[in-house]
C-alpha cells in the first residue's frame, strides 16, 4: 500500500550515513548552546534531508520541520537498549578531532577487529554496529583487567592489615552493577524516635510524642 502523496517518507540509514546524521544532531546542540539560530536552522535542515528526499527545510513552517525532525529521529533510533548508550559523561574535545572523524573511528575499529572492508562497514545496520562495538569494548576492558591483575600495582599494601590486597581495575559506568531499588521498611510506632518525622520524599510530615 502506497503512502499518501503528501506524507514524508524517511529512511533508516546504514552506519556511515547514520554517523553523519548524528554529527548533524550534535551541530544542532552546539548551535543551540550559543543561540546561533541560523546555525540551528541549517543543522536541522541537514539532519532531516539526510534521511529523506526533501533537501531544504530552512524555509518550511516550523511545525512541519519539527514533525519531520521527529520522524527522522524515531526512524533512526537504535531498537536495542545497549548499556553502553547510557554513558552520560563526555570527555574533553581532543586536538585531533575533525568533522567526519566518527566514521573513520568506526571503520578502523571494525576493520582492525574483524578485517571487514570499508564498504561492508558502511552498510552495517545500526543495531549490529552498536552491539559489536559494545562487545569489543567489553573484551578490551576484560583484557586490561587481566593485565592489571598481573602487576604489582594491583596489590597495594594495606598498613592496617599489614598485607597486600588486590585492588581491581575500575570499570566504566555502563559496566557497573545495577543496584536494586531501595525497599521501604515499616517501623513499629513505638520504635520511632520522638519529635517530627520528615519523610524523604516529602510526601508526609508526622509529629510523634
Amino acid at each position: 500500500m502506497n503512502a499518501p502523496k503528501d506524507e514524508l517518507i524517511v529512511r533508516r540509514l546504514k552506519l556511515k550515513e547514520w554517523l553523519l546524521l548524528e554529527e548533524a544532531r550534535e551541530r544542532i546542540s552546539k548551535a543551540a548552546e550559543v543561540k546561533d539560530y541560523s546555525g540551528i536552522s541549517a543543522a536541522v535542515s541537514a539532519y532531516i534531508s539526510a534521511a529523506c528526499d526533501v533537501k531544504d527545510w530552512t524555509a518550511k513552517p516550523w511545525f512541519e520541520t519539527m514533525l519531520a525532525f521527529q520522524k527522522v529521529y524515531m526512524a533512526n533510533m537504535p531498537t536495542i537498549s545497549f548499556p553502553i548508550l547510557k554513558v552520560k559523561e563526555k570527555g574533553e574535545k581532543m586536538a585531533w578531532e575533525y568533522p567526519g572523524r566518527s566514521w573513520y573511528f568506526w571503520a578502523n575499529l571494525f576493520s582492525t577487529n574483524y578485517g571487514w572492508s570499508m564498504e561492508t562497514i558502511a552498510q552495517m545496520d545500526i543495531d549490529d554496529a552498536l552491539g559489536l562495538f559494545q562487545e569489543i569494548m567489553i573484551e578490551q576492558q576484560l583484557q586490561r583487567e587481566w593485565e592489571w591483575s598481573t602487576t604489582e600495582m594491583a596489590f597495594p599494601y594495606n598498613a592496617t592489615t599489614k598485607k597486600s590486597e588486590f585492588k581491581p581495575l575500575s570499570r566504566p559506568s555502563w559496566m557497573q552493577p545495577i543496584l536494586p531499588p531501595m525497599k521501604k521498611v515499616k517501623i513499629r510506632r513505638d520504635l520511632m524516635p520522638m519529635g517530627k518525622i520528615v519523610v524523604l520524599d516529602g510526601s508526609k510530615n508526622t509529629k510523634l510524642g
